[in-house]
Formats: structure tokens, C-alpha cells, sequence
């Protein structure tokens, strides 16, 4: 199993949306998100995708590579969104 073929991918996703049975009305967070590669993963099935990192350049890449999703550099442990800002936190 290689997670970063396209097959991988796949399952991935599928277990994704067995797990969570996302909605288009969703806010994911995804944490850890490096330069937007799992962002594949969510952004077919909810409404906003929002990926954070602690790295600013892999932030800039991902901006760059996915300009109409939300990046932010920014540390888990002190996240400034709102209380109940997403329905889902995936950590990739």
C-alpha cells in the first residue's frame, strides 16, 4: 500500500467518506496540510476546505498549487478560529 499513489488516494477517500459522510455545507480544517497534496482527499465532498501548516513555505506552495482554497500558517495547539468554526478536523 503506497498512500501517496493514486490507488492510495482512493482509499483514502473512500474511508473518508464511510467515516464522515460529508455534506457540501461542511468546514473541514485540515491540519498539517504541507503544500495542499491531501487537500484531494476533502474537497470534492464538502462545502469549504481550510488548510493550516506550520511551515510557511510549504503554505506558499499551497496557496500557489490551490489559490481557491483558505492557507494559513498556523500551529494546532493555538488556532485562532472561532469556537465551532468546522465540522470536521482531519489531520494529514
Amino acid at each position: 500500500f503506497n498512500p501517496f499513489d493514486d490507488r492510495g488516494w482512493l482509499l483514502l477517500q473512500q474511508a473518508f467518506e464511510a467515516w464522515v459522510a460529508p455534506r457540501p455545507t461542511m468546514r473541514l480544517l485540515d491540519v498539517g496540510a504541507g503544500t495542499g497534496q491531501s487537500r484531494r482527499l476533502y474537497c470534492e465532498t464538502v462545502g469549504e476546505y481550510v488548510g493550516i501548516d506550520l511551515s510557511p513555505v510549504a503554505v506558499a506552495k499551497a496557496r500557489r498549487r490551490f489559490p481557491d482554497s483558505s492557507w494559513h500558517v498556523a500551529d494546532a495547539c493555538q488556532l485562532d478560529f472561532d469556537d465551532e468554526s468546522f465540522d470536521v478536523v482531519a489531520f494529514s
